[in-house]
C-alpha cells in the first residue's frame, strides 16, 4: 500500500500547532482527557488512556490519513458572531452577535473521542481560552455523532475546584436535525450518549 503524503499546508499547520503556546494548552487538555461513557463519570481527569497521545489532526483529514480519535480546531471569532466547525457540519459551535466578552478571540478546541468515529460513546472537548459569555454559545451535534442505544445526549463539565465531572444538561437526540446545548462559559466539557 502506498504511503499518502499530506499536502504542504497540512505540514505547516501541524508545525504551527506543535510549537509555542499551543503545546501548553494541549498539555492541559491531555491531562484532562480520559475514557468512559454514560452516567458513570470518573472523579478525576487524570484517568487517561495511554494510547492515541500524539500530534493532533484536522477532522476533515481523518478519512485521508487514518481514524484519529483526537484533533484540534482553532478559529478567530469576533464579537459580531460566527460558527466554528468542530467536526464539519456534524459538530458545531455557534456564537450569536455579542456573545463574546471581548472584540475577538482565537478559540481553540481540543477534542478526543473514546473510540473510533462511528463507535465512540464519549467526546471530550477542552475550549481555550476559558471565558464566561455575555450570551449563550450553542454547541450542536448530529444525532448519529456518538454511538449507543440511549435516546439522549448528556453534557458534563469539569469542575476544577471539586476535581469532578458535573452533569450540566441532558437533551433528547433530534432525529431530524442537530441536538443543541447552551454553553454559558468555556472550559472542559464531555458529551456522552
Amino acid at each position: 500500500m502506498e504511503k499518502q503524503i499530506p499536502p504542504t499546508w497540512v505540514k505547516k499547520l501541524v508545525s504551527t500547532l506543535t510549537g509555542g503556546k499551543v503545546v501548553a494548552s494541549c498539555a492541559l487538555v491531555l491531562a484532562l482527557s480520559f475514557a468512559g461513557c454514560g452516567d458513570n463519570m470518573p472523579t478525576s481527569p487524570l484517568e487517561s488512556p495511554s494510547d492515541n497521545i500524539g500530534v493532533s489532526s484536522l477532522p476533515d483529514l481523518i478519512g485521508k490519513f487514518g481514524a484519529d480519535t483526537q484533533w484540534t480546531v482553532s478559529q478567530t471569532i469576533r464579537k459580531s458572531g460566527g460558527t466554528m466547525q468542530l467536526d464539519g457540519q456534524r459538530l458545531l459551535c455557534t456564537f450569536e452577535a455579542g456573545a463574546l466578552p471581548v472584540n475577538s478571540a482565537l478559540i481553540t478546541a481540543q477534542m478526543k473521542l473514546n473510540g473510533p468515529q462511528g463507535a465512540a460513546t464519549r467526546l471530550d472537548i477542552d475550549f481555550q481560552p476559558s471565558m464566561n459569555f455575555k450570551k449563550d454559545v450553542l454547541l450542536k451535534l448530529d444525532g448519529t455523532y456518538l454511538a449507543g442505544t440511549s435516546s439522549k445526549y448528556v453534557l458534563w463539565f469539569f469542575d476544577p475546584a471539586q476535581r469532578t465531572w458535573v452533569r450540566q444538561d441532558e437533551r433528547t437526540i433530534s432525529s431530524t436535525g442537530l441536538t443543541t446545548f447552551q454553553l454559558k462559559h468555556y472550559s472542559a466539557y464531555a458529551l456522552t450518549r
